[in-house]
């Protein structure tokens, strides 16, 4: 047996060593050797696992003795044993026999786990523990099954092995924490969610059951907290029914009342979801729809999508009274009109839009969804709107310069034909041959209904 695979080598300590020797030897190489403070070097990584297992087997009495036996008899034989030998309980395994490694029973484990045979499972993947019993990943996923099965004991001892092994996993933290909070104990859960969090502060579960955990101990303002992170990063993950499922939770603490501070907290949400998804379909209308999309709940597609048509009547009405302003021959029709009949007649576009969208849908038998609807005419609507606003700031005495005008209206047209295009064929389900003919359609339509109704308070 070699110097690489001899635990007491290893461990730098003698045969005859105490349970105390190899402790001690155990926490000078841990220390000398973590990954932590060795962050970009893989053979520190390595040699930290090697000593690892060496003190797993080393510091259990039944192991050690049976490790013992076994490296007199490789002794003996004068043959090299590799780790999983020496690692075996009630099996030989040779390194080359097939289909034994650690790796193929941690496979064969999650081939059982998602067929839902838990205990099955938990066999293969304590035999790859056993094989290898620095294995985390077969650690975690016996921890998993384990949950599964209210096995919370078994749970925490996994967790307890792991922490042993690496203690910045922060998964095993998490089980941790809910085995914890399943044997009554919240304030140790809310321990261990806040450090599976702090190594991982993007640890959306860890913040939905810490705030679980809360809600136990009745502090429900650090609950509320925690579900407020929670949910903004189920919904960046794209997790709609986790998200629904925190705010559920919210509501439930606060009533579901509608205060100063829950509607301020509504609005600010409301626009961050807004520019988030502006920013990240705006720059790519053809990949970026269905991103933003995907990441918002139905009330959260309606909220952007009226808010869009707000600022599109905003953008129209400015750059009615800035083209105005300027020159009053150029459009004198508009000058009659005082606010609030610009306000009403700019809302039409969007208004149009939706009354198109559901159109196309009943034309090719689409189910129907008002938030889809709501949202698609929104985010065609905008980037028509910023066209005509930025039309208006070139506007002269003598008019609008035609270059200027050119230039803002082609990229209106073209934004809002492209990202109605991306949302028929990724939204609603249209197939690309009739999303071509129908995207400009719906926009000329749109533009026609938008003149009549212009022309209709013009001749009041």
């Amino acid at each position: 047996m070699t110097n690489k695979t001899d635990y007491y080598s290893i461990l730098q300590v003698s045969s005859d060593a105490t349970n105390e020797d190899i402790k001690l030897s155990f926490r000078r190489l841990a220390r000398k050797y973590h990954p932590d403070l060795n962050p970009d070097d893989p053979e520190t990584a390595e040699r930290f696992k090697l000593i690892s297992s060496a003190y797993e087997t080393l510091s259990d009495q039944t192991k050690r003795t049976r490790y013992d036996r076994e490296r007199r008899l490789s002794s003996k034989q004068d043959s090299r044993t590799t780790v999983s030998k020496s690692y075996s309980s009630s099996y030989e395994y040779s390194s080359s026999a097939t289909g034994n490694s650690a790796q193929d029973f941690f496979s064969r484990g999650l081939s059982k786990s998602k067929s839902k045979q838990f205990q099955k499972a938990i066999k293969e993947f304590s035999k790859a523990i056993e094989l290898d019993p620095s294995f985390i990943d077969a650690y975690l996923k016996r921890c998993e099954m384990r949950y599964k099965l209210g096995d919370n004991q078994g749970v925490l001892d996994d967790c307890y092995r792991i922490i042993q092994i690496s203690p910045s996993v922060p998964k095993a933290y998490y089980y941790q924490g809910r085995a914890r909070f399943s044997l009554g104990y919240s304030q140790a859960a809310v321990d261990s969610h806040s450090e599976a969090i702090r190594q991982d502060k993007n640890y959306a579960q860890a913040y939905y059951y810490r705030g679980i955990a809360y809600q136990d101990i009745k502090d429900n303002s650090l609950a509320v907290d925690d579900w407020n992170i929670a949910s903004q990063l189920f919904q960046k993950e794209g997790n709609k029914d986790a998200y629904q499922l925190t705010q559920k939770k919210i509501k439930s603490i606060r009533g579901g009342g509608f205060g100063l501070n829950s509607l301020l907290i509504g609005f600010t949400r409301l626009i961050n979801d807004s520019l988030t998804t502006f920013f990240t379909y705006f720059l790519n209308p053809m990949g970026g729809l269905a991103t933003s999309f995907n990441r918002l709940s139905s009330s959260q597609l309606i909220g952007v999508g009226i808010l869009y048509g707000i600022c599109t009547d905003l953008c129209l009405t400015m750059s009615g009274y800035i083209i105005t302003g300027s020159s009053l021959n150029f459009v004198p029709t508009i000058s009659p009109l005082n606010a609030w009949d610009l306000v009403i007649i700019n809302f039409f576009p969007f208004i149009f839009m939706v009354i198109v969208t559901i159109f196309a849908r009943l034309v090719n038998r689409v189910h129907f969804s008002l938030a889809q609807d709501l949202f698609l005419a929104g985010a065609v609507c905008l980037p028509l709107g910023l066209a005509c606003l930025l039309i208006s700031l070139f506007v002269t005495p003598q008019g609008v310069l035609s270059l200027s005008l050119l230039m803002f209206l082609v990229f209106g047209l073209s934004y809002g034909i492209l990202t109605l295009f991306a949302g028929l064929t990724q939204i609603i389900g249209l197939p690309e041959g009739k999303s071509s003919f129908f995207s400009p359609l719906m926009i000329v339509i749109c533009l026609s209904f938008y003149s009549l109704v212009n022309s209709m308070f013009i001749g009041n």
